[in-house]
């Protein structure tokens, strides 16, 4: 076993270099990201070692012919599970969406376009001007209280969704005049590509929280000491605007993804304490910048804002820039349409016809179904069997022709109106 800040070089030389496929400095209980550039256009995997690229051969790939089978083997040769350096991984995954799709004729192993070659050559040559990132692997630092706190934030643009989630420890004090200080670290991020098509903000929006929620509950479960409270915040007024409706009023994308959303929370609310979902500022969200594709290396480095959190995080929580101020609004088409009425032209003549209780089950079916067709069968099959003086009518599927004959000129002497 070896443990943070040992030196024995015998153990040390027993463990390597990695712990759980992540590179591991236990002296300096530092994690040591290296993003490795292999290009290989070999179709399997074979005993040749590949060639990683450094930093001296920038110049070549002004000679390199690149591929979607090369640029996608070097996209899945990285390695970054707990996300803490994916608002650079996502670049590529964002990049590599423009290689595929019906409208593009593009084969495994032919050649990009120029416009996308120059674009790709810039991407690795960032990669391979980076260098190592060095990262604390400790989030719980020394001289803290015992329980802390969670912050989780979430994003989506139409490039990419993505989530974050920080712990808080409050600081010891060492006389008690002094004044509250907090430290605080990612412990966890999460990014994913929106699809090419089908994709609009608020959906990218509502992703980004649902696998914030997700996450949180992954880190809640690996915590020996649960945290004192768990505080969302998001700058979507559209996503938080649909946590507060009711499910028959979503239309199917919006009410799955904010049911299993809000069913997480509630699990998450059996073992902590879970505030309402807060609005942030976009400039003031931090998993803002793993949706787009011009985030820098200096965005990820160790005291960034991505791995140490928004400053005032460090503040008191009254001086955070987190309201329950938002536009309860929703787009149109994330909105189940409303029911379609069917409305008796006649109505005393049909309960004369009918009988006030089988007219009164006609009109329900109506307020029941968006489909006008779906409503003159069903409606014809109660007419049929009332009419024949036997139930077991209703189970009878009748034809297009039957259902017209039992509603006469149905469509002539009905009108609609929406709700």
């Amino acid at each position: 076993m070896v443990a943070s800040g040992d030196r024995d070089p015998d153990v040390l030389e027993l463990m390597g270099d990695k712990i759980l496929g992540q590179v591991w400095k236990p002296t300096e209980d530092k994690f040591i990201f290296r993003i490795l550039v292999k290009l290989s256009d070999a179709k399997r995997k074979t005993d040749q070692e590949v060639k990683i690229w450094t930093q001296e051969d920038v110049r070549k790939l002004l000679t390199l012919t690149l591929t979607k089978r090369m640029l996608l083997g070097f996209i899945m040769s990285q390695y970054d599970p707990m996300g803490l350096i994916c608002l650079l991984l996502i670049i590529l995954k964002i990049n590599l969406r423009d290689l595929f799709g019906p409208e593009i004729n593009l084969g495994w192993d032919d050649p990009i376009s120029s416009e996308l070659y120059d674009r790709w050559t810039r991407i690795i040559s960032m990669f391979l001007q980076i260098g190592e990132i060095v990262i604390s692997r400790a989030v719980r630092p020394e001289g803290v209280y015992d329980i802390p706190e969670l912050i989780a934030f979430a994003d989506g643009s139409l490039l990419a969704y993505a989530c974050a989630i920080y712990i808080r420890w409050k600081k010891v004090k060492v006389d008690e005049t002094d004044p509250d200080e907090y430290y605080v670290r990612l412990v966890c991020g999460k990014a994913r590509v929106t699809p090419a098509r089908g994709t609009t903000a608020p959906r990218s929006e509502v992703c980004g929280f649902l696998i914030l929620t997700r996450l949180l509950k992954v880190v809640l479960n690996s915590m020996d000491t649960k945290p004192s409270d768990v505080t969302i915040a998001i700058d979507s007024q559209c996503t938080i605007s649909a946590t507060e409706k009711s499910g028959g009023l979503l239309a199917p994308y919006f009410a799955s993804r904010i049911s299993e959303a809000m069913s997480n929370l509630s699990e998450i609310a059996d073992e902590t304490f879970v505030h309402p979902i807060q609005h942030v500022p976009g400039g003031q969200n931090p998993a803002d910048i793993p949706t787009r594709d011009t985030t820098t290396p200096d965005e990820v480095r160790e005291d960034s804002v991505w791995q140490a959190g928004p400053h005032y995080l460090k503040l008191d929580r009254n001086m955070w820039p987190f309201s329950r101020d938002f536009i309860d609004i929703l787009p149109e088409q994330e909105l189940r349409r409303p029911k379609a009425l069917f409305n008796l032209a006649v109505m005393n003549e049909w309960e004369c016809l009918l009988g006030k209780r089988l007219s009164q089950l006609v009109v329900s079916v109506m307020h029941r179904s968006n489909s006008y067709v779906k409503t003159v069968h069903v409606t014809a099959r109660l007419l049929k069997a009332q009419f024949d003086q036997d139930r077991s009518k209703i189970q009878e599927a009748l034809t297009v022709r039957q259902s017209v004959f039992f509603w006469g000129s149905g469509e002539a002497n009905s009108q609609t109106s929406s709700l």
